[in-house]
């Protein structure tokens, strides 16, 4: 059992662009791809999860710093902390109690649901099943107990697995990928909840016939339609917000503009790479199981390419602050969890068709009330946090942590209210 806890625990602790990497060409070879198009895929996809994460990085940081500046312009101070998603995780004694045999168990079930055509997934995103490990760890912060932890992060995990086939084909159609699924809730939460708003959104007269893609605003405003003019004025406009100097205003635009131009292009090379591999369970499918069809699950920077995703993001952040200043029942500024905005975004703008405003309307709304379920949840939050050992400083000192991603999570708050109603809840 130690052996398999050490296996797992390295597996998962692997970078996404090296883990994810190495699966591609490993599939590719199963699959009968062949050597070349297997160490093509590998290198292909794990370059441009790279440069995704390194832009993403450097952008993200950007905007922390014009969402920290902006909170301080407008003097606001909430009671609790934003730890973003690096606040809990599957660490102390929860790693090898609850989340390892969850893990080991949703393997099993992934196999079991493909055999019985209850699936068209295959669960090759390991690393992002921390999403349904956390789950299960804010039930076992809530209540004590490690098995309601581990059924719970079981439950999250089929749950993740069957998102990933109601969205795959409106991500498949949008991003141009076939075969291809993403499993993580950052993702597929967004998107359904974007379906139900859609709805509402295409029976009001004007709003629904608004065209503001990335290909309407350049033909509308021709220069200054350009995604990368764009991306630089958004910047400009930030950078005054914020209050900064010329220098660091021009700087923010120049980050915003390189951000918007360069993100195509490395999710351009992570579909470039996904080809070789999905050709190869075509092919293997047609042969041998006929012609059934099967996506293999990716992370959801797969989804970042659209221009419309890091325009929504931009325009975003200030109504994040804002919002966050004026509502009650909201105590956290967003700055850490900004990192995880985007992977939102990218859930969206299928169900968008890469409107930006529709997109803007559509996460305005979920922000706001993933941000009530991060306040509601905080408690619970850094007792996870705690139990794994992170922020363990801020916590002694009294500080409640709080986050978007999971943290704010819709599955994770009706669990917590289901417990609580049960009555077994420690807290």
């Amino acid at each position: 059992m130690q052996i398999l806890s050490n296996v797992v625990r390295y597996i998962i602790s692997l970078p996404p662009a090296v883990f994810i990497g190495i699966v591609m060409g490993v599939l590719c070879l199963v699959f009968g791809g062949g050597i070349k198009n297997a160490l093509r895929s590998a290198c292909l996809f794990s370059v441009g999860m790279t440069g995704i994460n390194l832009i993403m990085s450097y952008c993200v940081g950007e905007m922390q710093s014009i969402a920290t500046a902006l909170s301080t312009r407008l003097g606001i101070e909430l009671s609790m902390i934003d730890g973003g998603y690096g606040s809990g995780g599957s660490g102390g004694s929860w790693l090898f109690a609850g989340a390892i045999p969850a893990f080991c168990i949703m393997l099993v079930i992934n196999i079991v649901f493909i055999l019985l055509k209850w699936t068209d997934t295959m669960w090759t995103d390991v690393h992002n099943t921390w999403h349904g490990l956390y789950i299960g760890l804010l039930i076992y912060a809530l209540t004590g107990s490690v098995l309601y932890g581990t059924i719970v992060a079981i439950i999250t995990l089929v749950i993740m697995l069957k998102l990933g086939d109601l969205t795959a084909p409106t991500f498949q159609e949008f991003n141009g990928t076939p075969n291809i699924a993403v499993y993580a809730t950052s993702a597929t939460i967004p998107a359904i909840f974007t379906f139900f708003v859609m709805k509402v959104i295409n029976k009001i007269p004007g709003l629904k016939d608004l065209k503001a893609d990335a290909e309407s605003i350049q033909d509308r405003f021709g220069i200054f339609g350009e995604i990368m003019v764009i991306g630089m004025l958004l910047g400009i406009i930030l950078g005054i917000l914020a209050g900064y100097n010329f220098k660091n205003i021009m700087m923010t635009g120049v980050v915003m503009s390189a951000t918007m131009t360069l993100f195509p292009k490395m999710a351009a090379l992570i579909c470039e790479g996904i080809v070789p591999v999905t050709t190869s369970v075509i092919g293997f499918m047609n042969k041998h199981f006929s012609g059934r069809k099967l996506n293999v699950a990716v992370d959801p920077a797969m989804l970042l390419g659209d221009p419309s995703v890091m325009a929504s993001f931009v325009i975003l952040v200030p109504i994040s602050i804002v919002m966050a200043m004026v509502t009650p029942g909201i105590a956290f500024i967003p700055i850490a969890s900004l990192a995880g905005m985007p992977y939102w975004i990218g859930g969206v703008v299928p169900y968008t068709k890469g409107n930006v405003v529709h997109t803007v309307i559509c996460m305005s709304l979920y922000i706001f009330l993933a941000s009530l379920v991060a306040t509601q949840l905080g408690p619970i939050v850094t007792e996870a946090a705690r139990l794994t050992g992170r922020m363990t400083e801020a916590i002694a000192s009294g500080i409640t942590i709080v986050s978007w991603d999971e943290g704010g999570s819709f599955i994770g708050y009706a669990f917590v209210k289901l417990f609580k109603l049960l009555g077994l809840s420690v807290l």
